[in-house]
């Protein structure tokens, strides 16, 4: 388990679990992101956010996780599918960030979750 906190407001502040090099993940296409999140404390923040990154400019629609995880753990699923729609283009043989996850923008102050369980499935 994984817990994530932001002392203060930032414009923009989440994490991303990157790698040093580059995947091909065009297996899981038909597949989805999967985790577990639990919010200990969503501030006054709107909303967590998820998105997969490529290498840059190639990154996947950004996915709003609205209030999972508010009341105890949540799994949460988001089919690549939906990771790959327009107007971003998420090429699957490029990826380099397999999932960020970040605070609506400019509301990050107070803002502790919890991400367990983080898998792609097929």
């Amino acid at each position: 388990m994984l817990e994530v906190s932001y002392a203060s407001d930032a414009a923009l502040a989440g994490i991303a679990f990157q790698t040093s090099g580059v995947y091909d993940l065009s297996a899981f296409i038909c597949g989805s992101v999967s985790f577990n999140i639990k919010v200990t404390n969503a501030g006054s923040n709107g909303g967590l956010v998820m998105k997969v990154d490529c290498l840059f400019p190639c990154i996947s629609g950004e996915q709003p996780l609205g209030d999972e995880g508010t009341n105890g753990w949540q799994s949460v699923k988001i089919p690549v599918a939906d990771l790959m729609a327009e107007p971003e283009v998420l090429e699957l043989t490029n990826v380099n960030t397999g999932l960020v996850i970040y605070p609506s923008f400019g509301h990050t102050a107070n803002v502790i979750y919890q991400l367990d369980n983080v898998r792609w499935i097929r």
